[in-house]
């Protein structure tokens, strides 16, 4: 499952529209199975600390 927006993109500051998904993560599905998938959008105060969102990943190898 998906947590988080789609985008990945925004300006520093919290509440303005976001932007486009512009950061990927990129796995073999022959050797990884995508189990969890996120862009995390913690902030403080009323800035973010980036413009790109961080994006998580739980994989699992394939045996």
């Amino acid at each position: 499952p998906h947590y988080g927006p789609n985008s990945t993109w925004s300006t520093f500051f919290v509440g303005q529209e976001l932007g486009d998904r512009i950061d990927y993560i990129f796995v073999t599905p022959q050797y990884l199975r995508v189990l969890q998938h996120a862009v995390l959008t913690d902030s403080n105060a009323q800035h973010y600390p980036s413009d790109h969102f961080p994006v998580l990943a739980e994989l699992s190898i394939k045996t």
